[in-house]
């Protein structure tokens, strides 16, 4: 009698059913603890606040056990403080964030293919060049419909102030 090993190609199944059983636990524990979350949410803000701040500085801390990361941490949440008070949305910068490294490595890919001509490398095919003018298009639209807003605003407020 011969013992399957996982070369005998039993192994292709294993990954599908490891996420079954993944999203079956989950789907458990999540039953479980949503009434936690709910009776968390209904912590008052004046303790649940301080309480996430410390969890944050102390999290930030622990990480590597550098103080440099605490102040990193504090110095990321006052510009998000920043864009918040300014009204500026905090999504696309995280997003930003997050695909930079990927955009960055794959352009320098690209470059390296096409022989470092940027022109020729990004601009070779019609749905590139399609693609690049309307990205410069919306950019441009969405700031003019911003400037033509807040003039709009400017002229509002000074006829309201005429008519007083």
């Amino acid at each position: 009698m011969r013992i399957r090993t996982v070369g005998d190609g039993c192994s292709g199944h294993a990954p599908a059913a490891l996420a079954i059983i993944g999203n079956i636990a989950n789907l458990g524990l999540g039953r479980i603890f949503a009434f936690v979350y709910a009776k968390i949410g209904e912590v008052p803000k004046q303790y649940l606040i301080p309480l996430i701040g410390i969890m944050a500085v102390v999290g930030s801390y622990v990480y590597e056990e550098n103080p440099y990361h605490v102040l990193l941490m504090l110095i990321f949440g006052l510009v998000g403080l920043v864009l918040r008070v300014c009204k500026i949305p905090e999504a696309p910068m995280v997003i930003t964030f997050l695909l930079a490294p990927l955009a960055e490595e794959n352009i320098r890919r690209a470059l390296l293919i096409g022989g470092g001509d940027w022109i020729e490398t990004l601009m070779n095919s019609p749905i590139s060049i399609t693609l690049a003018v309307l990205s410069i298009g919306s950019i441009v639209f969405s700031a003019r419909v911003r400037v033509y807003q807040r003039i709009a605003a400017i002229r509002e407020a000074d006829i309201g102030d005429v008519r007083e």
